[in-house]
């Protein structure tokens, strides 16, 4: 057990992040703590789904043109090749290869959820931060 959370300890965070968006919405925890609080969980859950959660690297290989298997971290990250650390970053800039990058991010059930769960920790992460500032300059 203490393994699985040292290596899975995002996914805890995701459903506390959940259940404090729950808590926020229906109007069970005060304003001031919860919005800092949302905003610590969302930024902590996408620095894992980002860099921390244990994935397959899924880069092209150049010479087989299969893809790799070795594992990684993080959806932005690659493997301990150097060229494979790189190609999904700059896939994510050349517009060309959005469709690789889709591809590659919902290639297997892990990683589809590792992105779906990273893009609204992002989202998150956002709207936790835009009612901070809408509330520090409403409150004056």
């Amino acid at each position: 057990m203490e393994r699985w959370l040292r290596r899975y300890w995002g996914y805890p965070v995701f459903v506390l992040l959940i259940l404090t968006w729950m808590a926020f919405v229906g109007g069970n925890i005060p304003d001031r703590t919860a919005l800092a609080f949302l905003t610590l969980l969302s930024l902590v859950d996408a620095y894992y789904f980002a860099f921390r959660v244990p994935l397959f690297c899924g880069a092209e290989n150049r010479k087989e043109g299969t893809y790799c298997r070795n594992n990684s971290y993080g959806i932005l990250q690659g493997c301990h090749l150097r060229e494979h650390k790189w190609q999904r970053v700059k896939m994510l800039v050349v517009k060309e290869r959005w469709r690789e990058v889709y591809h590659q991010l919902f290639r297997t059930p892990r990683q589809g959820l590792a992105t779906v769960v990273s893009i609204a920790t992002l989202i998150s992460t956002a709207v936790s931060v835009a009612e901070q500032v809408v509330s520090l300059f409403l409150k004056k």
